[in-house]
């Protein structure tokens, strides 16, 4: 998906990388940049590790990288894990446009994968409206370790 040039130094500013269908929202350049460079990791990642990717290309401020997550986010390509603080694209852990998932974070390696979850959702829903709970808003992840990592610390305390 990233063009890299005779250097082996990675460029996160390709637009030729994106759909020309018209599937892809119209994003700025420091939107493409920060979208590719979080695409790219294929796990989460904080701000300033996004920053420091992108000071090569240019990306010197951190209000810089914020303000394209935002832009990135209104427009349903990131999301932002809360627990974590950090931000992922969604193409990588969603096949299709569903708000009623659980995000599985990764405490170890980071990586982001989601589950369906509409009864669940739908039970809590019922739950806080019996109880006349008025929800704004909800943040569903769960943090633990992945099945590598999982397998990763088993072998270490076999050995």
């Amino acid at each position: 998906m990233l063009q890299t040039s005779e250097t082996s130094q990675t460029s996160y500013d390709n637009p030729q990388a994106f759909p020309s269908d018209g599937s892809m929202p119209k994003l700025t350049g420091n939107e493409k940049k920060v979208f590719y460079a979080l695409d790219d990791l294929n796990r989460a990642a904080g701000a300033y590790e996004l920053l420091d990717l992108l000071r090569p290309e240019g990306v010197n401020a951190i209000p810089t990288v914020y303000r394209a997550l935002n832009g990135l986010m209104k427009k349903g390509l990131v999301r932002h894990i809360t627990s974590t603080r950090t931000y992922v694209t969604l193409s990588d852990v969603l096949e299709e446009e569903d708000d009623e998932r659980v995000f599985l974070v990764c405490s170890s390696c980071q990586n982001v994968d989601a589950i369906k979850a509409s009864d669940t959702l739908d039970a809590l829903r019922l739950n806080a409206k019996k109880t006349k709970f008025s929800v704004q808003a909800k943040h569903l992840e769960f943090l633990g370790l992945c099945y590598s990592c999982t397998e990763k610390a088993s072998e270490g305390e076999n050995a």
